[in-house]
Order: structure tokens, then C-alpha cells, then sequence
């Protein structure tokens, strides 16, 4: 080192013996090959809470030092900086002894981090989070042992240890599912009316699972939770399921708040629910729909085999490659939007919908390549062109409808009834230009008034439907149904102000009666009050009726507001139908948000979770569902 520069202040914590440096504090022995970025370090890494490397550490500002040595303290304060994450670069000026030169020259300045591990709270956060972007994401748990994602989260985070499959799997996962679980049971504990959703699902491994869905109105909001993914074993026997859906019940504790139970027509799980649960039943209307289209189609033989055409040629194109490559260069040709064709799932209709639709999209370029294409299944004629175009107008309310009921977040069950009026007018209404769609459009008007046309006089769709302020008495097609629904309501309304009138004379505490010497001014006001008291408390049906009469003359609620803050703001005008409003408009009307947790475990049981046990499944759905509910 020239002479009249500093030495590095490293040096104050090292001997150097040839080519070879010892630490004062460890005693440990360094290769020298003359810089000194490996000895900082080691004192930043080995002794970051040494008084004397504080100091050095602090900010201090290296003055004036040779090339040489700048340019090893250049490369040892970016290892540093880098991996403490803050270097700041700042001039210095050098004055030399003559003072005829200044020239100016860069040091660094480290913040080097003294810290050799992360505080309890930090590492529970960040475990919080690995937990919560597994379950929301639906990552497998082993993605903590996947070598990139492990590189990954040590660049972000160099101190925190990922923990292994093992203790995500058997320590933390089901520490936030109870952890979760209890707060959502909290929250079920203060809710009065329940309704809930279940469905069966059987996965590619050949796994049976039963979803149970909660719904209930909590803080003028709709909350949706799951409750519940079990794995059934043993045959799928209406006692098998009935077991396994009480167990879920009591485990939540709502099997008493239980307003009515929606799920599929299946012959077993409704027997097990009216007959061995003893709890009312509602099929899902999405269900009901589904039919109604198969029973429409069927009737109509042209339509079955126009369907199997097309189910042909989008299977044909899906199988080759040089079918699709021609299309699509066709397309651009054309200068259309470039599509590829959708295959259906012949179970669902929606999605045979959506084929056709999209064959219609594609008719021109399809239509421009189809014979040049070696084997190329038989197209359509321009009578099956019109028939297709029919078809798709005339199922295209029936979808709006199965989409519009299938929410979760607002309320469905109370849409029913207006929009089966709404299906009814919108299809009788549709202009058809075949044989073939007049016959299809007739067939459908029929089912649809067969499966569901009554539902309006059925006492859940009807009591939900009159409690909507959107709707009351007019979303009725029939004057005698809807007078039937004030009826029932008077009764439950009565029934309830009997209940309250019973606890409140129960409770109130006799009066003593007390000698008067002198008869107040208030005496016969008293009376009378006390006279008009008793008269309300023994005819609660003149209450009854006066409330929904009062709920019939206010004003409709806006389509474009939320009904439940109508009832939220109407509970002191009216009490008992405000409590009825919780316990009817909560019901979903159909079993689609199970039907949304089996998408959910088929994401879940795929090739790299193939041998998740059901338990596992169960926590990631719960959490996957529920972390986001307000007060879980």
C-alpha cells in the first residue's frame, strides 16, 4: 500500500501472514489473494453483533485508497450491498497534499443488514401467506419441496426456511383449517336460518365426495360458506348419505337452523332428506332447466340428429391438425376473428349451446375448406343452417335464466317465480323459421309450464318471492297463489307475535298491587292503554295482517338496490317480517355452488395430487372457500 493512505478498517479484525489471513474473534483462516470483500463477510455474517463491526458497518466512509484497492472494495461492497439489499453510492473529494489536483471518486456507503435470522412474527407471516397462496391458488402442498420454487423464494426472502411437505401438510394446514373453522361456527352460532346445498361428485381416481354448502343473510349481505367435502366409502345408499350429512350438520351445529336443503332430483339423496333428516327438500332449478331442454330436444328427432352433425365435425376438426391449421388461415383470409370450434359435454346443455353458437361464428370459412379436407364428415345443408340459427335463438333465454340463478353473492330463490314468467314470454315470443323450430319452440313452452309452472304455488318459492320488495304480489302469474302466500305469511307472522307476547309475559315481573288514598289525573288514561295492551297481545292476527298490508302499500324497491338493505332499514316497522325476510330469502335456488366445489377438487385430484386423502382435500377446499368471508 502506497504511502499516506488509510488501511481498510478490515484489518482491524484480521492477521495477514503471507497468503493466508486469521480472524481475531473465530480464529478462523482465509485464503488472501489481495482484496477483502470475503473478510467483510465474514465479519457481516459471522460476528454481525461485534461492537467493532457495528462501527464499520454504521456508514462509514472509506477515504481515499488506491486503484487497486478500490477496485476490491468496489466488487466486495456489491456482494455485500446485495445481499443486505441497500448500497448507496456517494462522491467524496480528494484533496492531495500539494493541493493542486481534486479529483472526485466513488466509494460506497453500506446499510449492511447485522440480522442472522427472522423474528417469530415475521416467519408466521410469511408461513401465513405460503398457506394462504397454496389453498387459494390450489397449488400442491409438495410445491415447498420443488427445487425452482425453493431457488425462488430464497431470492426474495434469503432468511426465511420454507418448511417441507410434511409439516405443511400435518402441522399447518390443519392448524388453519381449525383455526378457521371455529371462527366460521362463531359466526353460524349467531345466525337463526340456514340453508344449505349438497352434491355428490366421483373423481378420475374413482372417489366418491359430498359437498355441503351454508347460505344465510349476515350484516344485509349474502354469505355463502362450505361447510363441508366429505369422501364416502361403501355403496351410496340413502343411509350411508343421510349418516354422513348429519354428521356434517351437528359438527357446524345447524342442523336446527336448517330452513330447506336444495340438491339434485336423485332418487337416494332426496329420500334421504325428507324421509331420514325429516328436512324440507327444493330441487336445484338449474337441474329442473336441464331437463326441460332434454325433454324438448328428444321430442323433436330433426334436432337430435342436426346436434350429432355437429358434435361430428367439431370432433373431426379437434383430431386434426391440418383441419385446424386450415381454418384458421381461412379466417385470415376472410379477415375474421379467428375461432377455433368448441366441443361440447353432452350432458350439459349449456355447452352443446355454445358448440352450435359457435359453428354458426365459423359458418363461412367452414364452410369454404370442409370439402377440400380428406374424410371430412358430412356437412350441413342450408335447411339444417336455418334449423341450427333456430335452435340457438331459441335456447338462448333458458341459458340467461340458468346463469341468472346461479349466483351466490345475491338473491336467487326470490327470481324464481318472475323469471319463469320471463322464460315462458321470451320464448313464446321468438320468432322461428323452421318446421323443425316451431315444433322445438312448442315442445319446450310445454315442459317448461309442466316442471315448473307450479313452483309459484309452492310455499318456499312463494313466501321468498313475496318478501322480495322487488317483486311482492306481481312477480305472480296466478291471483290465487299469490292471495295463498299472504295467507300463509299471516299464519307465520302470528305465530311468531304469539311466541314473542308468550316470552314477554313469561318474563315481565308481577305487579305489587298498592293502596291508593288518591285517584291520579293518569288513572284512566292508564286503564285504557293497559285495556288497549291486552286487546293487541290476544289478536297478534290483527298485527299480522296489518303488516303485510302496510308491506304490500309501500313503494317497490329498485332492481338496481339490494332488497336486504330494504328489510335492514324496515326492521322496526316490521319485525316479524323482517325475520321471516332472513329465513326465506337466503335459500339458493339451485345446488350450483356445490357443483363449484367439485371444479375446485377436480383441480385439486389431478396427476400430481393423485393420492391427496380425503382430509387433506377437505381443508384446502374449506380454506380455498371461506378465508375470504368477512369475520373468518
Amino acid at each position: 500500500m502506497r504511502s499516506g493512505l488509510k488501511r481498510s478498517s478490515v484489518w482491524e479484525f484480521f492477521t495477514k501472514n503471507s497468503n493466508e489471513v486469521k480472524c481475531h474473534i473465530c480464529k478462523k483462516i482465509f485464503k488472501f489473494s489481495g482484496n477483502t470483500s470475503n473478510l467483510n463477510d465474514h465479519l457481516r455474517r459471522k460476528h454481525p453483533s461485534s461492537s467493532e463491526h457495528r462501527n464499520l458497518t454504521s456508514g462509514e466512509i472509506a477515504p481515499v485508497i488506491s486503484e487497486e484497492e478500490r477496485s476490491s472494495t468496489s466488487l466486495s461492497s456489491t456482494t455485500a450491498g446485495s445481499a443486505a439489499r441497500s448500497s448507496l453510492t456517494v462522491p467524496t473529494e480528494d484533496i492531495s497534499n500539494s493541493g493542486c489536483l481534486r479529483r472526485t471518486v466513488q466509494t460506497k456507503l453500506f446499510v449492511t443488514s447485522t440480522r442472522s435470522e427472522l423474528s417469530e412474527q415475521e416467519k408466521n407471516n410469511i408461513d401465513e401467506s405460503l398457506l394462504k397462496m397454496i389453498t387459494k391458488d390450489l397449488q400442491p402442498l409438495s410445491i415447498v419441496d420443488n427445487v425452482g420454487f425453493v431457488e425462488y423464494t430464497k431470492k426474495l426472502q434469503p432468511l426465511y426456511s420454507l418448511p417441507n411437505r410434511k409439516v405443511l401438510s400435518n402441522t399447518m394446514l390443519p392448524f388453519k383449517y381449525n383455526e378457521v373453522r371455529k371462527k366460521l361456527h362463531d359466526l353460524l352460532n349467531i345466525v337463526t336460518h340456514i340453508s344449505v346445498t349438497t352434491d355428490m361428485w366421483t373423481s378420475d381416481s374413482q372417489k366418491s365426495f359430498l359437498s355441503v354448502t351454508s347460505h344465510f343473510v349476515r350484516d344485509n349481505k349474502m354469505i355463502s360458506a362450505v361447510l363441508s367435502t366429505k369422501e364416502i366409502l361403501g355403496n351410496h345408499t340413502s343411509q350411508n348419505i343421510a349418516t354422513e350429512l348429519k354428521l356434517i350438520f351437528d359438527e357446524s351445529s345447524v342442523f336446527d337452523k336448517i330452513v330447506t336443503v336444495v340438491c339434485d332430483n336423485g332418487a337416494n339423496i332426496k329420500k334421504d332428506i325428507i324421509e331420514m333428516l325429516q328436512k324440507h327438500h327444493h330441487p336445484c332449478v338449474a337441474h329442473t332447466l336441464n331437463l326441460c331442454v332434454i325433454d324438448a330436444i328428444k321430442a323433436v328427432p330433426q334436432v337430435t340428429v342436426l346436434i350429432n352433425k355437429c358434435r361430428a365435425i367439431v370432433t373431426y376438426f379437434n383430431h386434426s391438425s391440418q383441419a385446424t391449421e386450415k381454418l384458421k388461415n381461412m379466417q385470415k383470409q376472410m379477415g375474421v376473428t379467428e375461432l377455433r370450434l368448441k366441443q361440447d359435454v353432452p350432458t350439459r346443455w349449456n355447452s352443446t349451446l355454445k358448440m352450435m353458437e359457435r359453428i354458426c361464428l365459423v359458418k363461412e370459412p367452414l364452410s369454404a375448406i370442409i370439402t377440400s379436407l380428406p374424410n371430412a364428415p358430412d356437412f350441413l345443408n342450408s335447411s339444417e343452417w336455418e334449423t341450427l340459427l333456430d335452435y340457438t335463438n331459441l335456447f338462448k333465454p333458458v341459458e340467461a335464466m340458468t346463469t341468472e340463478l346461479s349466483g351466490e353473492n345475491y338473491l336467487t330463490m326470490s327470481l324464481v317465480v318472475p323469471l319463469i314468467r320471463g322464460l315462458q314470454y321470451a320464448v313464446r315470443n321468438r320468432k322461428m323459421k323452421t318446421v323443425e323450430g316451431e315444433s322445438l319452440k312448442s315442445r319446450l313452452l310445454e315442459v317448461v309450464w309442466r316442471r315448473l309452472g307450479q313452483l309459484e304455488s309452492d310455499k318456499m318459492f312463494a313466501k321468498s318471492t313475496f318478501l322480495d320488495p322487488w317483486f311482492k304480489k306481481i312477480a305472480f302469474g296466478n291471483e290465487i297463489n299469490a292471495n295463498n302466500t299472504t295467507k300463509w305469511l299471516v299464519e307465520e307472522v302470528t305465530s311468531l307475535i304469539r311466541q314473542q307476547n308468550t316470552s314477554v309475559s313469561t318474563n315481565t315481573p308481577r305487579e305489587v298491587s298498592v293502596d291508593k288514598s288518591e285517584v291520579s289525573l293518569w288513572d284512566l288514561l292508564d286503564e285504557k292503554v293497559a285495556e288497549a295492551k291486552t286487546i293487541c297481545q290476544n289478536a297478534p292476527n290483527v298485527n299480522a295482517n296489518i303488516q303485510l298490508e302496510q308491506y304490500l302499500r309501500q313503494n317497490f324497491v329498485d332492481r338496481s338496490n339490494n332488497p336486504l338493505d330494504y328489510w335492514n332499514r324496515s326492521q322496526p316497522t316490521f319485525p316479524e317480517l323482517y325475520m321471516l325476510s332472513k329465513k326465506y330469502l337466503c335459500i339458493p335456488a339451485t345446488s350450483v355452488p356445490s357443483e363449484r366445489v367439485f371444479s375446485k377438487a377436480g383441480q385439486i385430484i389431478n396427476d400430481r395430487r393423485n393420492r391427496l386423502k380425503g382430509d387433506k382435500l377437505d381443508m384446502i377446499i374449506f380454506l380455498n372457500s371461506n378465508l375470504n368471508i368477512e369475520g373468518v
